[in-house]
């Protein structure tokens, strides 16, 4: 919730903002990796994806079977 907080008051949809949120949950430390992970999905769900970090995406291991996967979910029928 802090970072939708973040979010709305900011009023920016940039990967700068994305990486800062995350950056600063995981540095809390205790069950940041939980926090980071829920906090991701729904920051890039209420962003979008082209808000997301390219540098972070590019680095993804399995990435071209991921985006396979979601094409596929988008594909009509």
């Amino acid at each position: 919730f802090w970072s939708l907080r973040v979010l709305l008051r900011e009023r920016v949809h940039d990967a700068a903002l994305f990486k800062r949120c995350m950056n600063e949950i995981a540095m809390e430390g205790a069950d940041a990796d939980t926090n980071a992970a829920v906090a991701g999905a729904v920051l890039g769900a209420a962003m979008g994806y082209r808000a997301l970090p390219q540098d972070w995406l590019a680095a993804l291991p399995n990435r071209a079977w991921l985006e396979a996967e979601v094409r596929a979910w988008q594909a009509p029928g």
